[in-house]
């Protein structure tokens, strides 16, 4: 629950993104899903991922790749082509990429830098951005 809620604090803080009913009832993994409005300010950038976006968690990843084929595979499944993975959820030995592959781009996003960005005050939606655009040039 602590997690959904600062999933949803910290996405929200771009105005395209709203949390939209998940289908997933059980704890693992966790996910939330972010309804794209391309009509908010800065929404025609994030339009390209309509009609939303997945935020993915899962706390027992057995390898990089696992979670990687997960977070993809919940994408493909609910139809998104956007997935930004929480680091949170990650074992520091795991080296996951961010990168694209079949349309869906898989952006992650680290403890670090969401605690830089807060600290800082930073512009959460250009830090996003950059993220998605540093993952578009990676093929996963």
């Amino acid at each position: 629950r602590a997690w959904r809620s600062f999933a949803e604090a910290f996405f929200t803080a771009v105005p395209a993104f709203a949390p939209h009913g998940d289908p997933a009832k059980g704890e693992e993994p966790l996910r939330l899903i972010l309804a794209i409005d391309d009509r908010a300010p800065g929404g025609q950038y994030w339009s390209a991922y309509q009609p939303a976006a997945l935020v993915w968690c899962s706390p027992n990843p057995q390898s990089a790749s696992e979670l990687v084929e997960e977070a993809l595979r919940a994408a493909y499944d609910l139809n998104l082509g956007l997935v930004f993975v929480l680091a949170s959820c990650v074992p520091a030995a795991l080296h996951v990429s961010s990168g694209i592959r079949d349309g869906i781009c898989l952006a992650l996003v680290t403890d670090e830098e969401i605690a830089q960005l807060l600290e800082q005050q930073s512009d959460i939606e250009t830090f996003l951005r950059d993220r998605v655009l540093a993952a578009r040039l990676r093929r996963l």
